[in-house]
């Protein structure tokens, strides 16, 4: 449990001499521990279909109810257990057009409480009922975080691309009298005009601006349907990934094939390594193609440590319930792993291309779930793509959209909940 330490026994004599702030999270009664009843989930070691019926318990969203009378009248261990593992995403479900979990399916989107960080909320509730009952009892308070990645799913729009590629594109402008891009593609080609998606200056004034953290994560494999970023072994892809790793964290973009060939993830984190000359330990799904477990466990397998893909594209929110890294546990194999992982709350795609939003409108929607965050002190990930810096998207108000989200959430780094 965030800022308290814990011992675990199930010596429930044991357990009941010890003096100090206690938990009973079992069915027996103790009249010197603050008693949470089970539900049974955290017992089972198969995975079936619960039945779970939604409520509110003081403005927020629960399930699992236990005692209508108890200050806290659910297994808040269960619920946040279900959340966080993800157990609905390893029943059936009916997947989107890229065979991910879709916001739609989960209990979270259905019961409307998706945007809310419920885990985290409901820990909060905890920390207060148990200083009522253990006044001497200590907890180490977090600090509210903001990290923005940025997916380099292109690199560049014209430069780095294969000869074939490129050419590919000039008998494609010429087909459509596309005279401008022609032009535009010509001037960038011959070094007369900056690339489109060349906003990295932009992005790492901003980063030195208001102080933050960048994390950028690099596509690195082969070309396909799915995968269109520039040559990784050409000079303009060696270039930009020593730039960005100059002010910044990087990490790996798993390539949209890479899930039908598993093995490419090592040879992808492999190519990076070698122009980095860094040791890369995370990553974020392409497409955020996320399958539990077998996409975690492949990336595991690869070395990877950190994965930054916990969240939908659709839909905003949590999809975890939960707006801190957590380390990620394998049902199937009723397994702890050290693999952490860091979910994210918002992505520009999101409301540029699913939800079809205007940059007022995302903005609108972006900043109370800044606050949900902060009200918790819980971790602010957002997720920005690199064509979405492009120069025409700053008339369409995209980049002030960027810069105005950095600004709400680096505003009050360090807030702390009442």
């Amino acid at each position: 449990m965030s800022g308290i330490s814990l011992d675990f026994t199930s010596d429930f004599d044991y357990f009941n001499a010890c003096d100090g702030a206690k938990i009973n999270y079992s069915s027996q009664a103790s009249k010197t521990a603050y008693s949470i009843h089970p539900v049974g989930l955290l017992f089972e070691s198969t995975i079936e279909k619960q039945q779970i019926q939604v409520f509110e318990h003081n403005g927020v969203k629960a399930f699992f109810e236990t005692d209508k009378s108890a200050e806290i009248p659910f297994d808040l261990f269960a619920a946040s257990f279900y959340l966080i593992s993800r157990y609905e995403e390893y029943l059936p479900f009916r997947a989107d057009n890229h065979q991910r979990f879709p916001a739609t399916e989960s209990l979270a989107f259905k019961n409307n409480f998706l945007t809310q960080p419920v885990v985290n909320i409901w820990l909060e509730n905890l920390k207060k009922v148990l200083l009522r009952h253990f006044p001497d009892l200590q907890i180490r308070t977090s600090a509210y975080q903001f990290i923005s990645s940025i997916d380099v799913d292109n690199g560049y729009a014209y430069m780095g691309k294969s000869w074939w590629k490129t050419f590919g594109a000039f008998s494609k402008h010429f087909l459509k009298f596309d005279f401008k891009k022609i032009r535009e593609r010509t001037l960038v080609l011959c070094g007369f005009k900056k690339d489109p998606f060349d906003e990295y200056n932009f992005q790492h004034a901003l980063q030195l601006k208001y102080k933050f953290s960048s994390l950028y994560f690099l596509l690195c494999g082969k070309s396909s349907k799915n995968d269109h970023n520039i040559l990784p072994q050409g000079k303009a892809f060696n270039k930009l990934v020593n730039k960005l790793a100059g002010f910044a964290e990087i990490g790996i973009h798993p390539s949209y094939t890479s899930n039908k060939y598993p093995e490419r993830v090592k040879n992808e984190k492999q190519v990076l390594e070698k122009i980095s000359n860094k040791k890369i330990t995370r990553s974020r799904q392409h497409f955020l193609k996320l399958k539990l477990p077998n996409t975690y466990s492949v990336l595991i397998n690869s070395g990877i440590q950190e994965d930054y893909t916990m969240g939908y594209a659709s839909h905003p929110g949590f999809r975890a319930g939960i707006c801190t890294a957590f380390n990620f546990y394998n049902l199937e194999r009723e397994q702890r792993t050290e693999l952490k992982v860091f979910p994210f709350a918002i992505m520009d795609v999101t409301f540029s291309d699913y939800m079809n939003l205007n940059a007022s409108e995302a903005i609108n929607l972006i900043i109370p779930i800044v606050e949900e965050i902060k009200k918790v002190n819980g971790l602010f990930i957002s997720v920005w793509h690199d064509r979405n810096f492009e120069n025409k998207n700053k008339i369409k108000g995209w980049n002030e959209v960027y810069e105005e989200m950095v600004t709400v959430a680096r505003s009050n780094q360090c807030c702390h909940s009442e």
